[in-house]
Order: structure tokens, then C-alpha cells, then sequence
């Protein structure tokens, strides 16, 4: 049995919401698929999944799934009866170009799903604990201090911002809620855990170290476990949101054509 890893904590968290959604549903389109192990994991439950990503370099292709690299925006198929954005929404622009575009790939009464953040939703106790837990990371050697925007002597809401500028800009919760809104029928709104993933994504990108002997050749503790550190970091977030202590940053919405 394959070890764990902690790219299967994000897409099993992400599968827990997405999947009760698209009973029913036969045809779906992955956007943005990624690494494509939400792919494979729809597939798993009995959906023909096509993934569809700009750049395929990083998927973990499977015989089961049918992936194609292609921008979404000038994507061409037969009708589908659901379209999932998993992180993926916030980066397509022009956003109204892009809703058009899944309105024509749905067919009547198909799915949006999207499963998203809140650039606006981390006030400065969320962005500083988040800070936080990924300086401790670092400290501890298990993150790459490349990742690190800013220092900590630094508002770490400015922080935050400074970190997700984009061109083009990210999409903000409320626009991609709007834009939804105005195109197809808002079924559902849920808020959750998402800071997670971006330790989830630097811990993708640190390499493992191996166990040391001692001179007495006992084992020594060099070694860690990236999945577990990923878990770790989503239960310490969904406490922190139970709790009030954090603000939810994941955005997730559904709708139908």
C-alpha cells in the first residue's frame, strides 16, 4: 500500500465536499485538475472524469481518467453534467468569459462546483497564526524558506496581501460569488478550512530527509512525516475556525445551469 502523502489530505478534504454534490451525475470535467488525484478519486466512485489543465508536467496520469492540457476558456466538448473548480476559478479571467464558458459546457440543469478561497476573509489574527505555524515549519527544517513572503516583524495582513498578487488579480470571494450568481441558479454557499494547503503545497516541495544512525547505531529522528504534518495543519484550522479564533478562508459554491 502506497504511504501516504500530504497531497492526499488536500484531496481527500476536498473529495469529502465535492462528491456528495454529484450524485446523480455522469460526465464530469475536472478544471484545473492539478495533479489529477481528485481526478482519479472521481473516477474511483463511478464518474467519467476528462481533467483539463493549461499544463499536465505535474499530473499523475491514470488510464482511467481522460486528461487533456488546454485552456478552459477555449474548450470545446459535449455537453457535461458537472464542471469542478478546485482552486482553480480564482486564477481564470476574465471571470465573466470563464462562467460563460462553463455555462456552455454544462448541459440543462448540470453542476458548478467550486471549491475555492476568500482572498478578503483572513482578518490579522487568521493571517498572523498562519504565519505562524509556517515559520514554525520552516524553523524546524520542514519547509522551504523560499515559499516565506515577508518576515515577522511584518502586519501580517499586508503580508497576506502581498502575497497573492497575481496578474491578473486573483478573483475575490464576493466577485466569484456574484458572477455565479448571475449566471446560473446559487444552489449553496459553505465557508472552511484552506490555509492548510498552501503547508500542504510546501511540504509537497521538501524533500525527505532519511534516518541517521548514531555512533551506538540506534535510528535517529531525521525523518518526518509530511502527510501527518499536512493533517495536523487541517485539524489545527478547523479548531481554530469551531473555535472563532480563525476566520474561515475556504470558499466553496455550488449552482446549476
Amino acid at each position: 500500500m502506497a504511504k501516504r502523502r500530504p497531497e492526499d489530505v488536500e484531496v481527500e478534504e476536498t473529495h469529502r465536499f465535492v462528491a456528495p454534490l454529484l450524485v446523480g451525475c455522469r460526465r464530469i470535467l475536472d478544471v484545473g485538475c492539478g495533479n489529477g488525484l481528485l481526478a482519479r478519486r472521481l473516477v474511483a466512485d463511478g464518474f467519467q472524469v476528462t481533467g483539463l489543465d493549461r499544463s499536465l508536467k505535474k499530473t499523475e496520469r491514470a488510464r482511467s481518467v481522460r486528461f487533456v492540457e488546454g485552456d478552459f476558456l477555449e474548450f470545446d466538448e459535449a455537453p457535461f453534467d458537472a464542471l469542478v473548480f478546485s482552486a482553480s476559478l480564482h486564477h481564470l479571467s476574465p471571470l465573466e468569459r470563464a462562467l460563460e464558458s462553463a455555462h456552455r459546457l454544462l448541459r440543462p440543469g448540470g453542476l458548478l462546483v467550486a471549491s475555492d478561497f476568500d482572498l478578503d476573509a483572513p482578518d490579522e489574527a487568521t493571517a498572523r497564526w498562519y504565519y505562524d505555524l509556517e515559520g514554525l515549519l520552516v524553523a524546524a527544517g520542514l519547509y522551504p524558506e523560499d515559499r516565506v513572503c515577508g518576515s515577522e516583524e511584518d502586519d501580517p495582513l499586508s503580508r497576506w496581501h502581498e502575497d497573492h498578487v497575481d496578474d491578473p488579480p486573483f478573483h475575490r470571494g464576493a466577485a466569484m460569488k456574484e458572477a455565479i450568481a448571475r449566471k446560473f441558479s446559487l444552489l449553496g454557499e459553505q465557508r472552511g478550512p484552506y490555509l492548510y494547503r498552501y503547508v500542504v503545497g510546501g511540504l509537497v516541495h521538501t524533500t525527505p530527509r532519511r534516518h541517521t544512525r548514531t555512533a551506538r547505531g540506534t535510528a535517529g529522528a531525521a525523518s518526518f512525516d509530511r502527510a501527518r504534518i499536512a493533517a495536523w495543519a487541517l485539524a489545527a484550522e478547523q479548531r481554530g475556525i469551531a473555535a472563532g479564533a480563525l476566520k474561515p478562508v475556504g470558499l466553496r459554491l455550488w449552482a446549476k445551469k
